[in-house]
């Protein structure tokens, strides 16, 4: 059923984009600043939207969760039990017709013992088959109770599911208020940035902006080098942009280093104004290879630094498997434009759906580097610790690793940074290495003592005095990670 679900979605998709492109590229043909033009392209994302929230709603009407048996599926038990056993007995009429009251009474009192997990069960006082009726009874229930645990796992997969068409059908309106506020530059700006361009040997062609939620400006330039056989470097062509606008731009990253003789169009953003140096330090637990931990950190071209720890369940390579897959797949909703809560959302829904005992944590900071803010997600995570000065916060969780729980568990926490501070995330080895419930305050301790700028320096510093005071004994896996803020 979810197999079958999850490909009418994504051949629904496919569709879907493949006639957004069209309708995306015949509007840009007679150019993007024209409302009237765009209009029908909004329209029809704002379509694409209604119809998976359509195909949501049809998942309400279909049944819902029961955490026991209730009173139909008794009395269907009951009766099959009854016609299995009792049609062919000599004392059917005594029983079902004549004393039919105190038949149920007693019928019902041992189903309720079975529903209470009890193993031992009293005769019917005067069933002369008493011992199949309850064995005929017992198997009923075995089949009512596996019937109710399929429908259940059927239910948490369609409630899954919705989820997923509800996510859907947000992505696709913010899509429909963002892909298409595409505006012309500034007519002077671009004459000068065109001139500008032209005396270093690059061409413009096309020049747009997109101004985004969070007041960030994008600006996307088709151009390509003058000249047989010449190639221009794009820190040039950024140096150029930066000149007209009267601000630093850089081009994104992963952008290509030169522009050559083919049009291109890269995307150019204001430079941040802080940047994060980080470091990370780890040991696997004794006696294993692969670490259960995993971590990632990478840049976004929102101008976010994203640092990342996973814990997958126990130890060795499974575990590590599943925190790597967890890290990856978080990168890759991010990278593909999904907002974060967003993220965790989906990913949760992947752990549910596969069959899998293996759970893992994700522990998630998502620094601006435009403001200094940073928000944490963790779903089952460690604590995380700020240090600023002299002074070290705590930031702890209570929720659950994804996939165990119906909906995800997470909690979110923002917080301020300054030049100076330091993000330092563990995984929970690094707690549960000291005795009773001080982990926290223990290696808010460390981190207090530690005196150096360096992020590197300061994870590996940690891990070592951890080390120490296990006497150089892993018993589990070891991460840390560290991030410091610094203005450019």
């Amino acid at each position: 059923m979810g197999e079958l679900l999850m490909t009418v979605l994504l051949v629904s998709i496919l569709w879907m984009i493949l006639d957004l492109l069209k309708v995306f590229f015949q509007e840009h043909r007679e150019g993007p600043g024209n409302e009237a033009v765009r209009d029908p392209g909004r329209q029809k994302l704002t379509q694409y939207a209604e119809a998976f929230e359509g195909l949501s709603e049809t998942f309400l009407k279909l049944p819902k969760l029961k955490e026991d048996l209730e009173k139909d599926d008794r009395e269907e038990i009951l009766k099959e039990t009854s016609h299995q056993v009792c049609r062919d007995c000599e004392a059917m009429e005594w029983c079902w017709s004549e004393h039919r009251e105190d038949t149920l009474r007693e019928a019902y009192d041992r189903l309720f013992s079975m529903e209470k997990g009890e193993e031992e069960l009293p005769r019917l006082s005067f069933c002369i088959r008493s011992d199949r009726f309850l064995a005929e009874l017992r198997l009923k229930y075995q089949l009512a109770r596996q019937n109710l645990l399929w429908t259940n796992r059927l239910f948490a997969s369609r409630r899954i599911m919705m989820d997923q068409f509800q996510e859907i059908a947000g992505i696709i309106r913010r899509a429909a208020g963002a892909i298409y506020e595409v505006d012309e530059v500034d007519t002077q700006v671009r004459r000068i940035l065109e001139v500008q361009m032209k005396l270093h040997g690059i061409g413009v062609r096309e020049m747009w902006k997109v101004e985004r939620p969070d007041g960030c400006r994008e600006l996307y330039v088709t151009m390509r080098a003058l000249g047989k056989k010449r190639c221009v470097g794009m820190r040039e062509a950024a140096a150029c942009l930066s000149s007209a606008c009267g601000e630093r731009m850089i081009p994104a990253r992963d952008s290509r280093m030169v522009i050559n003789q083919d049009y291109s169009t890269v995307m150019f953003m204001p430079a941040p104004e802080y940047m994060m140096l980080c470091g990370a330090a780890r040991v696997t637990r004794d006696g294993e290879v692969v670490s259960g931990d995993s971590f990632a950190v990478y840049h976004r071209d929102s101008g976010e630094m994203i640092l990342s720890i996973s814990d997958g369940m126990g130890s060795g390579p499974e575990a590590g498997q599943e925190s790597s897959q967890t890290v990856e797949l978080m990168e890759q909703f991010l990278n593909a434009g999904f907002d974060r809560e967003t993220s965790i959302k989906m990913l949760h829904s992947v752990m549910l759906l596969r069959d899998s005992s293996c759970f893992s944590t994700m522990d998630l900071a998502a620094v601006n580097l435009y403001t200094g803010e940073c928000e944490l997600l963790k779903v089952g995570a460690a604590a995380t610790f700020l240090k600023r000065g002299d002074w070290v916060e705590t930031v702890s969780s209570t929720s659950m690793p994804m996939g165990i729980i119906g909906e995800a568990d997470y909690e979110c926490t923002k917080k301020q940074l300054r030049p100076g501070d330091f993000l330092v995330m563990v995984s929970d080895g690094i707690l549960d290495a000291f005795p009773g419930n001080h982990g926290e305050d223990k290696v808010q301790e460390l981190i207090l003592n530690e005196t150096t700028d360096n992020a590197a320096e300061m994870a590996k510093n940690i891990l070592e005095e951890v080390l120490k005071f296990r006497r150089r004994k892993a018993e589990d896996d070891m991460t840390v990670l560290v991030g410091g803020l610094w203005r450019r």
